[in-house]
Formats: structure tokens, C-alpha cells, sequence
């Protein structure tokens, strides 16, 4: 079976572009995308990536919602 890597991002840099990160409950509220990053894609330091993807920021398990948004989807806390 092929181990898939889940990347590590680090902390957002607030002067490059980057989608906003919510809880599963706050995803309702936001709607369908913010008006400074595009739907359809979540953005983290500049760099795109594609709805239901997973990556690591510092010790948060966050997934690209199709609206946008990087939804935290566990505490990774040891």
C-alpha cells in the first residue's frame, strides 16, 4: 500500500495570499468564498491547492473546502 505524506506548511504569512482557515461550523456562515481568493481552490503562502486536499499547519490537520476556505479537521497536539 502506497503511504501518502501530507505536507508540512508551517504558519501563513500574512503578506502573501492565503485562504482564511475555520471551524466546520463556521464554514456555513462564510458561504461560498471570500471575495479575495478564488472558489474552487484553498490558498496557503501563495501557493494553490485543490478542494479535499490535507496539509499541516504547525499542529492543525486543515482540508481545502471546495468554497475556499481551509477547514481544521483535528489538533495534531502530542
Amino acid at each position: 500500500m502506497k503511504e501518502t505524506l501530507i505536507p508540512e506548511l508551517g504558519a501563513q504569512d500574512d503578506a502573501r495570499v492565503n485562504s482564511p482557515i475555520v471551524d466546520d461550523e463556521m464554514l456555513e456562515e462564510y458561504g461560498a468564498g471570500m471575495p479575495d481568493t478564488p472558489a474552487g481552490a484553498c490558498y496557503f503562502n501563495d501557493q494553490p491547492y485543490a478542494p479535499g486536499t490535507y496539509v499541516r499547519a504547525g499542529d492543525e490537520l486543515l482540508c481545502c473546502d471546495k468554497a475556499g476556505f481551509w477547514v481544521r479537521k483535528a489538533s495534531l497536539h502530542e
